[in-house]
C-alpha cells in the first residue's frame, strides 16, 4: 500500500486551495497539511510503521507520515540510499543515514542479479567513484534483436 493510502487522502484535498486560489505562493505545494485524514489528531493505529523504498520519500510526504505516527511508535525506513532520490524535494533516506543519529544496517549482498551481472559491476564501480566499463558493439542494421 502507498503512504497516501495509509494516511487516507481526503476527497478533493488536492483540488481545494481554500481562499488562496489566486495565490502564487509555491510553499503551499510543499505541504500536505490538511490533505490527509491521518495526522497528529487522528494518528495511525500502529506500534511499528515500515516504510519500504524510502529513497523515493520526499520531505512533505515524510513530514505528513511522521505527524501521523502515534507517540511511542517506531518507524523503520528501508531503502537504498544509492538509488535515485524522490522526484519531490529532499533526500530523506540519504539525510537520515548521513546524520548518523539513528541506528542503521547496510546490507551488502545482492540477491536480484548474479554477482557477475553487468548491472552489479557498474553499480559497484559508480559507488567507488569510477566510470563503469560499458561493452560496445558495432551497430549492424541487418542483425535482428
Amino acid at each position: 500500500s502507498t503512504i497516501h493510502r495509509l494516511l487516507e487522502t481526503r476527497r478533493g484535498a488536492r483540488d481545494q486551495d481554500d481562499d488562496d486560489a489566486d495565490n502564487d505562493d509555491s510553499s503551499s505545494l510543499l505541504s500536505y497539511k490538511g490533505k490527509f485524514i491521518r495526522d497528529a489528531n487522528s494518528p495511525l493505529d500502529a506500534d511499528v510503521v515500515v516504510v519500504d523504498e524510502s529513497s523515493m520519500l520526499d520531505l512533505p510526504l515524510c513530514a505528513a507520515l511522521l505527524a501521523a505516527v502515534k507517540p511511542g511508535a517506531q518507524v523503520v525506513f528501508v531503502g537504498d540510499a544509492d538509488q535515485l532520490p524522490s522526484v519531490g524535494p529532499g533526500s530523506v533516506l540519504r539525510d537520515i543515514l548521513g546524520a548518523g543519529a539513528v541506528p542503521a544496517v547496510q546490507l551488502r549482498e545482492v540477491f536480484r542479479q548474479a554477482e557477475a551481472s553487468g548491472i552489479i559491476r557498474a553499480a559497484h564501480a559508480i559507488n567507488a567513484g569510477h566510470l563503469p566499463a560499458v561493452p560496445t558493439r558495432r551497430w549492424d542494421p541487418t542483425a535482428r534483436a
